[in-house]
């Protein structure tokens, strides 16, 4: 038996070619923003694209109105309201204000002279609702001499409203009834000595008729620059 050489035999054979598995480059996946940024959730599918989920839906319960703010100085909080205060927080008895004639002395449109009003008009179209300015009992529901059906309501602390030239009043009130802040009492007419359709407005204090325009900014929106 011939023995060769080992190095003849490095030399006869053909060296391997290195097999290269070639794999396939996975697609790069985007980077999305941080779900503490934007609120959204994202999930990643066995296939590998990244699909984006609708934000949470927020099922918090919806923050309730504030109470509406009181009128009268904080300064009464610590002792007995005053008949002014309270008459502060009357309520406006229309929803749109305009003031036709002011209170004090004016050029009366029938009697062509210089009387005293009492109160204030609004000039405001037929049937528009009028609504107490604040709760009380009705004390006066009836056809007045030139103030047509007027109502008038007593409240607490010697505060009175009244309410003339009216329409009609609310069918289911009559004298003695009791009508809280906001209850439409009536609507607005031309009954009595009118040139049109208005709302004759009067506050009383203890019995004395006064300038509602001065006890709160809230009866008068259209006289705001008026008054500085």
């Amino acid at each position: 038996m011939v023995s060769l050489p080992l190095a003849s035999l490095a030399a006869d054979r053909k060296p391997e070619s290195k097999k290269v598995s070639k794999v396939a480059a996975a697609p790069a996946r985007a980077v999305l923003p941080s779900s503490a940024a934007n609120g959204a959730r994202t999930r990643v599918l066995a296939s590998g694209p990244i699909v984006r989920l609708a934000p949470p839906v927020n099922y918090a319960m919806p923050s309730m109105p504030k109470p509406e703010q009181s009128l009268v100085p904080d300064v009464a909080k610590d002792r007995p309201m005053t008949t002014l205060e309270y008459a502060s927080t009357l309520k406006a008895p229309l929803g749109l204000l305009r003031v036709s004639s002011s209170y004090g002395l004016r050029m009366h449109p029938l009697a062509q002279r210089e009387l005293f009003h009492q109160g204030i008009d609004y000039a405001s179209p037929l049937g528009t609702p009028i609504r107490a300015a604040q709760e009380g009992q009705i004390k006066e529901m009836q056809g007045r001499k030139g103030f047509g059906f007027v109502a008038r309501i007593s409240h607490s602390h010697g505060v009175e409203t009244v309410y003339g030239h009216m329409l009609k009043f609310m069918p289911s009130l009559k004298k003695g009834s009791v009508v809280r802040r906001g209850d439409i009492i009536g609507f607005v007419g031309s009954t009595g000595r009118s040139t049109g359709p208005h709302l004759h407005f009067e506050v009383l204090a203890d019995g004395k008729q006064v300038d509602p325009l001065r006890l709160t900014m809230a009866f008068a929106p259209d006289r705001l620059l008026a008054l500085k």
